[in-house]
């Protein structure tokens, strides 16, 4: 499986971040993170790493009730429609439910709904990969996520998004007394997120960076746009380059973390740039923060992809960016 660049939990070490780091990690080792908010608090694990030990866990801690939440032009490549007609705005936008229409049984099983979390998440599922109904639903996020609703579905998608896993969550409501989340993350060395300061934290990730200059640089490979972007938190100048023309499918991006051997033995970008040029995508370079900021961390680089619009791409393997 292929993560996304930018997205690396083990180094994510900012310290406003606060349980942030632990419960990408997690979600990336397949086991679930706990959500919490004014009303209880939701178990998650990513859909694209569902398995039956974990799925079956999760129906013992919760209402047994799971639903994957995606983007909406996930819910419509999958053909999962909404439930029902329904015009109350405020209504929870579920789906249809859905099995996997092979190597399943009565579909209820931990098993069973393991594999229609997987199939909802593996970018090569196709409408007739999935049966319908069946016995996991879909959940259709705000297309601006955290940005614009502040539901346990988005934050699902962002955490997945956040992990560089494929952007659909596998979650199920926790139904004890207040607190329960917390007692349940304890009990079991699980992390646990607040909802609300999760999405104060992707509010200041989409405003992290701003644009400060643009200018044009010729290669030999074609036209790119240079850009510089100012960095809020620590202070730092990075920059971009990408191709003038932008191209249809999945970008390749390198992203490159400054060093002093770049001083000593410099890199000669031709080669990436030739990939950038023909397949899109872009060339990140994050400058080290002024003295008086913090340390330079893989979530600025997110905000640079955040900014270019870039939400899936291929992590080139000269990037440097998990290079401490």
């Amino acid at each position: 499986m292929t993560v996304l660049p930018g997205y690396d939990p083990r180094l994510a070490t900012a310290p406003d971040t606060g349980g942030l780091p632990a419960a990408l990690a997690t979600l990336l080792d397949g086991k679930p993170v706990l959500l919490a908010d004014d009303t209880g608090g939701q178990i998650l694990l990513a859909a694209a790493l569902a398995e039956p030990g974990w799925v079956a866990w999760t129906v013992r801690y919760s209402s047994g009730f799971l639903y994957t939440a995606m983007a909406p032009d996930r819910a419509a490549a999958l053909d999962l429609p909404p439930m029902t007609a329904n015009a109350d705005a405020e209504a929870a936008p579920f789906t249809v439910a859905f099995d996997a229409a092979t190597g399943v049984g009565t579909g209820i099983s931990a098993t069973d709904r393991a594999r229609a979390a997987r199939l909802a998440a593996d970018p090569a599922t196709c409408p007739q990969d999935l049966h319908r109904p069946g016995h996991v639903i879909g959940y259709r996020t705000h297309p601006d996520g955290l940005l614009c609703r502040r539901g346990a579905g988005e934050a699902a998608v962002a955490l997945c998004e956040l992990a560089g896993l494929p952007p659909v969550g596998l979650l199920a409501d926790v139904v004890t007394d207040p607190g329960c989340p917390a007692e349940l993350a304890r009990k079991h060395g699980l992390p646990l997120l607040d909802l609300a300061e999760l999405t104060e934290n992707r509010r200041r990730q989409a405003d992290r960076v701003t644009l400060e200059t643009r200018s044009e640089l010729s290669t030999e490979h074609g036209p790119f746009a240079a850009l510089s972007y100012r960095d809020r938190v620590t202070g730092a100048e990075h920059f971009v380059l990408r191709p003038r023309e932008h191209r249809t499918g999945r970008p390749v991006v390198l992203v490159h973390r400054e060093s002093p051997r770049d001083l000593i033995t410099p890199r000669d970008p031709g080669p990436v740039l030739r990939e950038i040029a023909e397949e899109g995508g872009a060339l990140v370079y994050l400058r080290e923060p002024l003295q008086s900021a913090g340390p330079v961390v893989p979530s600025a680089a997110a905000a640079l992809l955040n900014a270019l619009g870039i939400t899936d791409s291929r992590l080139h393997p000269a990037s440097t960016l998990s290079e401490v």
